[in-house]
């Protein structure tokens, strides 16, 4: 397209004064946005004036076409925004390749200049979100600052030191409210800059701390609680057996086995039991020449050379003073077990041996798992004796199964009642009994923002044994204002973790290679 100025008169870029006295025409070839996906380029004849002012130092002028087209400028104006903002929200090869689909084509060098020129607005707010992000995940953190009300990234730091925050918490004195999480650099920085601000305790990161804690006292307990229940699995089989009275010393006497304790023995195909006959005796002669050479006075480093074993297998084997055996040391939890007392009753009591239709029924109160389950739990039924039980009626019981410390940790956080295993542990152990009614408190505290209920707990805890809860607690005293308004306010930092899942997919549309600046200007880009 050939186009012309349709003004007869321009003002001049240095005095403005307004001339209407051409000196001479040039042409000008500039790119536009495309029409119908074909390339349109414009060639526009330009007229060069006289500037008429004596004190102007410019005597001649060019032609100016304000918000259509920049000087010196190769493209109009909504073109370069269009390529701006292109270059801003995916990578610049990405979008070389989508220029060109779109009919503007351009390298991905241009789109890169036309990024760098992106200026993000200084947008001031009076309640802001301070988290940290990885530039490189262990090594090199930045951070981000949102506006809490519109949810908008407002700056980027280049780290999370005390020194960097300082300066833009200095720079910005009417800031009101910061939300941030338990980071320690950050509140020192606010202690400094912003005293009299009202800080927001990320409620978030209570939350994770506080199941971190429990977390970590059944990682601690895991092993005594397990032994505890097989215990008394043991003892509650015996009674069972033999009629007696064997109640636990202290404890008195307890009921009878809860049925999710009943679980079938290990199914054992003749195949498998013979696979574990050789390799058990394979095991019992190796120790057997390792035992023989260990007799002699022979090292270990030795006997491994000569049998061509890991010294370890060899120090394994001596100090425990056999072979290993296959027997299972620790049980996971199964779908099934929190039906066994349904199952127990149809088949002691009903004398129902149909699986499909017991796993129909189960699965009507919440069962998950498939039918082969069932068949399988009710064939080791079968073969215990005549009728599908013992002498006694009773279905044999396996190994007391504890879920892992990470599971139990939230079976105690959430409704211990619901959860047959911990209703069995709070009557057996007391610390346990104390964390599971002291955990789901703290965490409904938090949940449902209340304050009273949070400082009950605290003075339950206080009071308690739990040294975890304690020690969780004393990690909050030095934030306790910020802990109570993020109880009472409703401001979180929800919105800005929000806004750090965004640099991550804005990091991998540059695959970890674009320099900081231009990563902050990405992630200020609103638009996105």
């Amino acid at each position: 397209m050939h186009l012309t100025g349709s003004r007869g008169e321009c003002d001049c870029p240095a005095c403005g004064t307004t001339s209407s006295r051409v000196h001479s025409r040039y042409s000008r070839t500039v790119r536009d946005l495309p029409i119908q996906g074909k390339r349109a380029t414009l060639m526009i004849i330009a007229r060069k004036y006289y500037c008429d002012e004596p004190s102007c130092s410019r005597r001649i002028f060019c032609e100016r076409f304000p918000g259509v087209l920049e000087s010196y400028a190769r493209a109009t104006a909504r073109l370069d925004r269009v390529l701006m903002q292109l270059a801003l929200m995916v990578s610049a090869r990405l979008a070389a390749r989508l220029s060109r689909l779109l009919g503007f084509a351009a390298s991905a060098s241009t789109l890169l200049r036309r990024g760098e020129r992106f200026e993000p607005p200084i947008l001031p707010a009076a309640r802001i979100g301070v988290d940290d992000f990885a530039f490189r995940r262990g090594h090199h953190y930045g951070t981000i600052i949102i506006d809490l009300e519109s949810h908008r990234p407002i700056e980027v730091l280049p780290n999370r030191d005390v020194a960097t925050l300082r300066r833009y918490l200095a720079n910005h004195p009417a800031v009101e409210v910061i939300c941030r999480d338990r980071d320690a650099r950050y509140a020192e920085a606010i202690a400094w800059e912003a005293p009299t601000a009202t800080v927001v305790l990320d409620r978030w990161h209570l939350i994770r701390n506080l199941t971190d804690a429990v977390g970590r006292a059944t990682a601690r307990h895991h092993r005594r609680w397990t032994a505890a229940l097989r215990e008394y699995a043991e003892r509650e089989r015996k009674h069972a057996a033999t009629g007696e009275d064997v109640g636990d010393a202290e404890d008195g006497a307890h009921e009878a086995e809860p049925a999710w304790l009943a679980a079938p023995a290990q199914e054992v195909s003749p195949r498998e039991a013979e696979r574990r006959k050789v390799t058990k005796q394979r095991r019992q002669d190796r120790y057997d020449r390792i035992a023989e050479l260990a007799g002699k006075g022979i090292g270990k480093m030795e006997i491994a050379r000569r049998l061509k074993l890991d010294r370890g297998t060899v120090a394994s084997y001596l100090k425990q003073g056999g072979p290993p055996t296959n027997e299972r040391r620790h049980f996971a939890p199964t779908l099934l077990d929190p039906f066994f007392p349904y199952l127990k009753t149809r088949f002691v009591d009903d004398g129902c041996r149909n699986a499909a239709l017991l796993t129909r029924e189960i699965k009507e109160r919440g069962y998950t798992g498939s039918v082969r389950t069932v068949m399988r739990r009710i064939r080791t039924w079968k073969r215990v004796a005549p009728g599908g039980n013992d002498a006694d009626g009773h279905v044999p019981a396996a190994p007391v199964r504890l879920p892992a410390p990470r599971t139990l940790a939230w079976q105690l956080l959430q409704h211990p009642d619901d959860h047959p295993a911990v209703e069995l542990l709070k009557r057996i152990d007391e610390h346990a009994a104390t964390l599971a009614e002291l955990a789901p408190r703290g965490l409904h505290a938090l949940r449902t923002k209340d304050l009273d209920a949070w400082i009950a707990w605290r003075r339950q805890v206080a009071a308690s044994t739990c040294s975890d809860l304690k020690r969780y607690l004393r990690g909050l005293e030095r934030d306790e204002a910020a802990v109570t308004n993020a109880i009472t306010l409703p401001y979180s930092n929800g919105p800005t973790e929000g806004n750090v899942h965004r640099i991550k997919l804005i990091k991998r549309t540059m695959y970890g290679r674009a320099s900081f600046q231009l990563l902050r200007k990405k992630i200020l880009h609103h638009e996105a």
